[in-house]
């Protein structure tokens, strides 16, 4: 009679945090990109597999020259950018409904490029990019704000001013602004005061300051997500979907940072609610 032989069990791999997001973001449905005109929209694009796209100025002096002519053929206004090693932000406002043509062009063309550059093949962006439309008054400023800390955040530098690849500089007035830049506009977005833009930008700039300890090295070059509580803003249903599908961040752990249970959480995000605490308690 034959005996089965034993075999031994191996241990399952370590699956780390930034892996898990990713194994989130596959399982979670595609939903329809939103390309509505009348607000801004955070568009974010991450290299397949957290590789590192733009790393050399090539890659990212070839970026940039794509965002040139998108804006240029598709009438749009970028109002601020940074390039990170495996990631970028833009904040776009559209003239028409183009947001998915434009990426498109963006993404595939640079995809073309980096492979030949690098001897590699195969998809170069982590699936489609990632939109969310920013509705509420004054939730742009919020979004502005922390896409120019996120190099200090992933401690690339100690101030955002000494970044080369984001529309910070021009914003504040201390540097050139690339050709797709709308950085004068920018300036009117991200400015609470209602004064001449020298007044504007240098406000803008104290309040980009005031953050810069609380931020600094909080993150890596590789995973620099803002905290939720930088993200989330209750009662705008727009930042828990941020949270959610733009940051990955889980239904968990957006539970416990709110004080609400997971069920609850996750009726939210499908029914695109987010209650502010006084409707929460007035609910009980």
């Amino acid at each position: 009679m034959r005996h089965s032989r034993a075999t031994a069990t191996k241990p399952a791999p370590s699956v780390t945090p930034a892996e898990r997001r990713v194994v989130n973001a596959l399982l979670m449905p595609r939903q329809k990109r939103s390309q509505d005109l009348t607000c801004l929209h955070h568009v974010m694009g991450r290299g397949c597999r957290g590789q590192p796209i733009f790393a050399t100025d090539e890659d990212r002096e070839h970026f940039t020259y794509l965002l040139n002519t998108v804006v240029e053929e598709f009438e749009w206004k970028i109002y601020n950018w940074v390039l990170m090693p495996n990631h970028h932000h833009l904040v776009v406002g559209l003239e028409s409904r183009n947001l998915n043509d434009g990426m498109k062009r963006a993404h595939g063309l640079f995809a073309q490029r980096w492979n030949q550059r690098h001897d590699s093949s195969g998809h170069v962006f982590f699936r489609r990019y990632k939109s969310i439309p920013m509705r509420r008054p004054g939730y742009a400023a919020t979004v502005m704000k922390y896409i120019d800390l996120n190099p200090v955040r992933a401690g690339l530098c100690q101030r955002p001013e000494n970044w080369k690849w984001s529309g910070y500089n021009a914003i504040i007035g201390r540097g050139p602004r690339q050709g797709f830049h709308a950085a004068d506009s920018a300036v009117r977005i991200v400015s609470s005061l209602d004064d001449e833009p020298a007044m504007n930008r240098l406000e803008y700039q104290r309040r980009v300051e005031a953050r810069i300890a609380i931020v600094r090295g909080q993150g890596t070059p590789e995973d620099s997500r803002p905290n939720l509580n930088e993200i989330l803003d209750p009662g705008n249903p727009h930042s828990l979907r941020e949270a959610h599908e733009l940051w990955s961040y889980s239904s968990r752990e957006i539970a416990a940072e709110v004080g609400a249970s997971n069920n609850t959480v996750l009726n939210w995000i499908r029914a695109e609610r987010f209650p502010s605490p006084e409707e929460r308690r007035s609910r009980r």
